[in-house]
């Protein structure tokens, strides 16, 4: 088995342990549990505020735990987190949108640090926080793109490092 699947292989196992056995995620879960006329218990969804049965509910990192482990310090890294107390209650349908924002924000994130070794190995400056926080997903995606074709020195050379230059200097 390779190195990075043996630590989202772990991650993961400890990740199911966590969710059976921690008291913080109980006391999150029991915050937002009422009964209804039926006596049956429901849960509030902490974006759409509508209540839900057991099985229609999700607990929620607020702040996202991040890519999965590839190495021992992020394995170490991910495994703190889930004992985090940050956490909600989320419907199905609000966890999945929540999680769809997360990883683009951490894909963003991801590609910003590669355009910006990128741009330093090419003696350019790197991005502006302002003009990080405004990019969305597929202009970071474009620009390291980008980048990595100047980087190739395939054909269209020129062409790309004009490219290139016209959005580093929007930044």
């Amino acid at each position: 088995m390779k190195k990075k699947n043996y630590y989202t292989q772990l991650f993961s196992e400890c990740r199911r342990c966590w969710s059976m056995r921690n008291d913080t995620r109980k006391k999150a879960l029991n915050e937002v549990k009422t009964k209804d006329v039926e006596g049956m218990d429901k849960y509030t969804c902490a974006v759409c505020k509508k209540s839900y049965a057991r099985s229609d509910i999700q607990v929620d990192h607020i702040s996202a735990i991040g890519k999965q482990p590839t190495c021992i310090e992020s394995f170490i890294e991910s495994v703190k987190s889930l004992h985090s107390e940050n956490l909600q209650i989320l419907c199905t349908k609000c966890h999945k949108m929540k999680t769809k924002q997360d990883v683009s924000v951490i894909k963003k994130a991801e590609y910003v640090k590669q355009i910006n070794i990128a741009l330093e190995n090419l003696g350019y400056p790197h991005i502006s926080t302002n003009f990080y926080s405004s990019l969305c997903l597929s202009e970071a995606k474009k620009i390291k793109d980008l980048i990595d074709k100047v980087r190739s020195n395939g054909k269209n050379q020129k062409r790309n490092e004009d490219k290139l230059l016209k959005l580093l200097n929007k930044i």
